[in-house]
């Protein structure tokens, strides 16, 4: 199932045939979800281009080519897993390592700028998991970031946690005849093609998926940035099933 026919499901069917229709908070949430390409644009963007099918205060009516216009503004690229602290392993990280955790995660899975998640290190993380020279990462470590994660999550984020986890279970169940067993439910088609994290990528399908490194603020990819390719070596063990180091 495509982003657009989703959004298009979760619409009001009106009387007139055809015609569906969205509250104001339904706008702003098809945005928070993710659903539009925040990397690009940003929230004001996205209702100013809804306006043209404002019907009155806070209502906004639509045909299927109406919202199918609206397309360049969906997220179309591919929809990769949202990182999970839990799946690094326990030990000890330089200092810097924060840093680096903030430009390559932290800024596309939250909304936190930069100054807001060093006021993290410095209140929560320096304190009680500096040991040495080292930040020890441990279980308490971990999670500290989810629950920064979850509090702060971006829509980009909040997007890859329903695509993977939570679509299927939305899907309704088809009604049976009294008596029948219901079937398994099948996989929902993917958005897009299947998730760039594949186990040892070459050059090429590493330089692919360094979209998501460095989608921010116009910044393109560094054709010499061995540092950013070794972090998505990282990546992709994790879609192998393994655990970081």
């Amino acid at each position: 199932m495509e982003l657009l026919d989703y959004v298009w499901k979760k619409l009001t069917p009106e009387e007139e045939e055809g015609v569906r229709s969205a509250s104001e908070a339904l706008i702003a949430d098809v945005y928070q979800q993710g659903f539009i390409d925040a990397r690009r644009f940003s929230l004001n963007q996205w209702k100013g281009a809804c306006q043209k099918f404002a019907r009155g205060k806070g209502l906004y009516r639509f045909k299927r080519a109406d919202l199918d216009s609206l397309k360049p503004y969906f997220f179309q690229a591919q929809i990769k897993k949202p990182f999970d602290p839990r799946r690094l392993k326990d030990g000890p990280r330089p200092l810097a390592w924060t840093g680096e955790l903030y430009q390559k995660v932290l800024r596309f899975e939250t909304n936190l700028t930069l100054e807001a998640w060093r006021q993290i290190v410095n209140a929560q993380i320096l304190p009680k998991f500096k040991k040495g020279e080292d930040l020890l990462y441990n279980a308490a470590f971990k999670a500290l970031l989810e629950a920064v994660l979850e509090k702060h999550a971006s829509p980009l984020r909040r997007l890859e946690l329903w695509y993977h986890f939570q679509r299927e279970a939305e899907a309704p169940a088809e009604a049976k005849p009294e008596g029948e067993a219901a079937p398994a439910p099948k996989p929902a088609a993917p958005v897009v093609i299947k998730d760039a994290f594949v186990a040892k990528p070459d050059e090429a399908l590493k330089r692919t998926a360094i979209d998501k490194l460095y989608f921010h603020h116009g910044e393109a990819p560094k054709t010499d940035d061995q540092e950013n390719l070794d972090f998505l070596d990282e990546l992709a063990k994790l879609g192998d099933g393994e655990d970081l180091p």
